[in-house]
C-alpha cells in the first residue's frame, strides 16, 4: 500500500513550492492592496513636495510636469524610477538633472545648467550646441526656464546639407538631442580661423560641406558692414591646411592683392591659391 500524504505536502513533511509561490503572492497582493487603501483614504504616500537645488535653477512646476500620476501618488515610485525623470528633464531642459531622496514625500532635484558653445545654422534653424555633445534649438521656448544659462555670441557655424545630419530620426521626439556629428572638431576650426581678421572686415562664421571629395571643406565667411567681403575656402581635416589658408591670405592682405571687393580665395588645391572675384552680396 502507498504511504499515506497530505495533500500539499512533500514526503519529508515540507510544503510543496507551488504553495509557497502563491502563499508569498498572496501575501504580497494583501500588503499592496492594504497600502493602496491606506493611499486612497489618507494620502500617506503621495508626493508633496519637490526641491529644486540650487533653488531657482528651474521652476518647481517644471519637475511636477514630468511626472506621472503613479509617480505623485506614490512618491517612492518617483524615487524608484529618479533615473527616468531626470532624462524627462534633460529631454525637454537644457540641463544635467539628478533625481534623489528628500525627505518623506519629498524629491531633490539637482539641477545643472548646459553650456552652449557654439551656434549652428542647420536648415534654416539656429542652434545651441554644448560641449558634451547636446544640441536644441536656439528659439527654444523653455531656455528662458533654465536659470544661470549663457549663450554664445560672435561667428556661426553654417552645418551644409551635404554634412551628416546633426538629429536622426529617433530623436524628433526630444528638444534637447545627443549630437554624435563631429561637432567639436568644427568649433576647433572655428577657433584657429577666428584668429585671421583681415582689417575692416568681420568674421561672419564657418561654413562646412562635402563636394565630392572624401575631405570636409571649410569656408571662413568674412563680411565688411552687411556684405560679405571675403571667403576663404580650406581642406577642413588638414590643419596644416588650415594654417596654410590663414598664412596665406595674410601675405595676400601685405600684398593688397585683396581689396574692399568680395573676393573668394581657394586654397584647396595643393601648391597654388586660386583668387576669384564675386558679385557684391554673395
Amino acid at each position: 500500500m502507498a504511504p499515506y500524504r497530505e495533500r500539499g505536502r512533500n514526503l519529508d513533511g515540507g510544503t510543496h513550492p507551488r504553495r509557497k509561490i502563491i502563499r508569498w503572492l498572496l501575501m504580497i497582493t494583501l500588503l499592496a492592496g492594504s497600502l493602496w487603501a491606506i493611499e486612497s483614504n489618507g494620502g500617506f504616500l503621495r508626493l508633496v513636495r519637490v526641491r529644486v537645488h540650487p533653488p531657482g535653477a528651474i521652476p518647481e512646476e517644471v519637475v511636477w510636469s514630468v511626472l506621472t500620476c503613479a509617480e505623485r501618488r506614490i512618491w517612492p515610485l518617483a524615487l524608484f524610477n529618479a533615473s527616468s525623470v531626470a532624462d524627462r528633464l534633460e529631454a525637454k531642459f537644457p540641463i544635467v538633472a539628478r533625481v534623489g531622496y528628500g525627505g518623506f514625500g519629498k524629491l531633490k532635484v539637482q539641477v545643472t545648467p548646459r553650456r552652449p558653445v557654439a551656434r549652428l545654422m542647420w536648415r534654416g534653424t539656429l542652434w545651441f550646441w554644448s560641449s558634451d555633445g547636446f544640441l536644441w534649438s536656439a528659439s527654444l521656448p523653455q531656455n528662458s526656464a533654465v536659470a544661470g544659462m549663457t549663450y554664445p555670441a560672435g561667428p556661426i557655424i553654417f552645418w551644409d546639407r551635404t554634412m551628416e545630419p546633426l538629429i536622426d530620426g529617433a530623436s524628433l521626439n526630444r528638444d534637447v538631442i545627443h549630437c554624435g556629428a563631429p561637432v567639436d572638431r568644427v568649433v576647433s576650426l572655428l577657433e584657429e580661423v577666428s584668429a585671421l581678421r583681415p582689417p575692416g572686415m568681420e568674421l561672419r562664421g564657418i561654413k562646412v560641406s562635402y563636394n565630392g571629395d572624401p575631405a570636409m571643406l571649410g569656408t571662413a565667411i568674412y563680411a565688411s558692414g552687411d556684405v560679405e567681403a571675403l571667403k576663404v575656402v580650406f581642406n577642413a581635416t588638414d590643419p596644416k591646411g588650415v594654417r596654410r589658408a590663414i598664412s596665406a591670405v595674410a601675405e595676400l592682405q601685405r600684398k593688397g592683392v585683396i581689396s574692399g571687393d568680395s573676393v573668394l580665395v581657394d586654397c584647396t588645391y595643393g601648391d597654388k591659391i586660386i583668387l576669384r572675384k564675386e558679385p557684391s552680396g554673395n
